[in-house]
């Protein structure tokens, strides 16, 4: 929690998820979404958090406690994760380990898993996240077949409204008959990294997601002090202040954003023509 405002955000934020919605639903996709009460207010089906003593999973809704994180190119932690050499490009289908730039496509989408319920999220394993969420292999296969077509269409109308998607992470649930149902929010600037497409293509990376703020608080050192309180067991520090020249931008980016996202006509786009 900060305690500056961020004037807008939350009407943005709210603006694009119901956006969202709309897309999962035109793609056959079940969400908890109902229906938009006002400008920073949705009204959504009541789901229970998953408990290991819970006997009627798969009859009633429950939240699996992943957090389900995709990429579709190089961007964010998978980055910094090239350039530190945590991880190598290789494993990701480049021909050599020389980092591929921020911005460069990924020969398959990248699929892992955090915890969600927890402090701070952690890294899991595929066979960690299905023995937490208590789901079989073939029902976390079924999950991210919904999550990529989901994030197809969203990719699609960012796309036609002058944005590309670069990755994104997704809150999942099981409904009766153990359903996949998206919930929470997606397909925002909050829970998507967009970037302008304009700039994209003359190899510039112009952030219209939290990455903004992120960016931010790296190069004020946030970043590296937080790391360093993790790594000694130590309480996060608070947030640093941001300037009112970054407020501001920020702001506008989000509604930027926000009305060129929600300002592309469904019914005339191919999702429409797509529905079955």
């Amino acid at each position: 929690v900060h305690h500056q405002t961020i004037p807008g955000k939350g009407a943005a934020l709210c603006a694009c998820a119901v956006r969202s919605f709309e897309i999962a639903r035109l793609l056959g996709i079940e969400t908890h979404f109902i229906r938009q009460v006002d400008a920073r207010t949705i009204q959504v089906k009541e789901f229970k958090i998953l408990e290991p003593k819970d006997t009627d999973f798969g009859t009633v809704g429950h939240i699996l406690p992943l957090e389900w994180i995709d990429g579709a190119f190089v961007a964010g932690s998978l980055g910094r994760d090239f350039r530190s050499g945590k991880k190598d490009p290789r494993d990701f289908g480049f021909e050599i380990r020389k980092v591929p730039d921020d911005g460069t496509p990924l020969y398959w989408p990248e699929q892992r898993f955090t915890t969600k319920r927890e402090d701070f999220d952690r890294p899991l394993t595929r066979n960690e996240a299905t023995q937490l969420a208590r789901i079989t292999v073939e029902e976390e296969e079924r999950i991210w077949r919904v999550i990529h077509r989901f994030n197809g269409g969203v990719s699609m109308v960012a796309a036609m409204a002058g944005f590309t998607r670069f990755d994104g992470k997704k809150e999942v649930g099981l409904g009766p008959r153990r359903r996949p149902v998206i919930l929470d929010t997606a397909g925002t600037p909050d829970e998507d990294r967009f970037v302008l497409t304009s700039a994209l293509r003359k190899g510039r990376i112009i952030h219209y997601s939290k990455e903004m703020i992120r960016e931010i608080f790296i190069a004020n050192g946030y970043y590296d002090a937080v790391t360093t309180a993790r790594k000694s067991g130590r309480e996060d520090p608070p947030y640093p202040d941001l300037t009112e020249d970054q407020i501001t931008a920020v702001s506008m980016q989000y509604k930027q954003f926000a009305d060129e996202y929600t300002s592309v006509n469904l019914d005339c786009s191919p999702l429409a023509r797509a529905q079955y």
